[in-house]
């Protein structure tokens, strides 16, 4: 009911001991009102949270996944978008290009 009433349920606790009865009660009036709530709490991520975007795919980083900078315009792309030599992972001094850069 809380999508109905135009609010994110994510930052919502029902009180789920009366949910049930509620349910009933809006059948009957023919209505839909807000679920009882028991606490209203802060979502873990928020509309206004940014995200930086990497890569040709405009996606963000991915956690555990490789990623390499170019060695000119210092963007970070996903190896699994771009081709991406694994040598430049163990050798520092070997520069590489992205595609918009190559």
């Amino acid at each position: 009911t809380a999508l109905v009433t135009g609010q994110n349920p994510g930052g919502i606790i029902f009180d789920q001991s009366k949910m049930r009865r509620h349910l009933y009660s809006c059948l009957n009036k023919g209505r839909w009102e807000m679920f009882p709530i028991l606490e209203r709490k802060k979502p873990a991520i928020s509309s206004t949270d940014i995200l930086p975007v990497h890569c040709l795919c405009h996606m963000p980083e991915i956690v555990g996944a490789d990623m390499a900078e170019c060695s000119k315009c210092t963007k970070w792309f996903h190896v699994t978008c771009v081709n991406v030599p694994k040598e430049i992972f163990s050798d520092s001094t070997i520069s590489w290009f992205c595609p918009l850069c190559s």
